[in-house]
This record gives C-alpha cells, sequence and structure tokens, in this order.
C-alpha cells in the first residue's frame, strides 16, 4: 500500500475544542463528530443530526469493569440519540456521518464491546 498525503479539518461549532467536534478528511464525504452528552441538545440543533450515521456510545461498565461502547446506526442520528439519552449511561458520542443529503442506511444492530478495542481507532480517543 503506498499512503498519500491527506488534510484533516476539525470544525468546532461552539468554539471549545473540548465540545463538539467535526472531523473530516477534505476529500471524502464522510465525518466524525464528537459530541460530550452534556452537549447533546446542542448536536440536535445542526443539520448533522439529521444524517444517517454509525454512532459510538462510551460510558462506564455496569459492574465497574472496563469501560464498554455500543455501536449502532440509524436513518436519522437525532431521533436515535434522543432514545439512548433517555435510557443510557454514557458519557460522550462519536458518530459518523455523510456529508451528502442522500446517504443508504446501513444493515444490522448495535453491538457491545470492549471500549478499548475501538477507541484506540477513534481520531477524538483519549
Amino acid at each position: 500500500m503506498n499512503p498519500t498525503p491527506k488534510t484533516i479539518q476539525i470544525f468546532l461549532p461552539g468554539g471549545d475544542p473540548r465540545g463538539i467536534r467535526v472531523a473530516e478528511v477534505t476529500t471524502r464525504i464522510v465525518q466524525v463528530i464528537e459530541v460530550p452528552r452534556s452537549l447533546l441538545e446542542d448536536f440536535f440543533k445542526m443539520p448533522e443530526s439529521l444524517q444517517v450515521g454509525v454512532y459510538f456510545l462510551f460510558g462506564a461498565a455496569e459492574d465497574g469493569g472496563d469501560p464498554k461502547v455500543y455501536i449502532g446506526q440509524t436513518g436519522e442520528l437525532r431521533k436515535r440519540l434522543a432514545s439512548h439519552n433517555k435510557k443510557s449511561l454514557f458519557s460522550r458520542i462519536c458518530g459518523r456521518a455523510s456529508r451528502a443529503r442522500v446517504a443508504r442506511r446501513a444493515r444490522g444492530t448495535g453491538r457491545f464491546q470492549r471500549a478499548r478495542s475501538c477507541e484506540s481507532r477513534m481520531p477524538f480517543a483519549s
């Protein structure tokens, strides 16, 4: 494989690097959006919240063990994340959405995995 240079652009809608972050490779149509749970309502006001997407909910394990991540997909991020917000324990969200207006919905169900195995691949892992 011959790597090629790429530019990653990070947009801070609220101006705070610890707030909502929108990242994209400038030559691609996919965005990664990280949202702290405390700013979920602010994300719902953004047009990206209406997109089809794959999302990752990061949170503590109920048994006090390793952190967990829930991986899901939806036809509309706003509606699905609002549902999770009412009943799930998570501290932050990373979502992957298309900048394109038309996107095909993926098939499948959410899965639980150890956070360590997924966070290391996320661009905003802390």
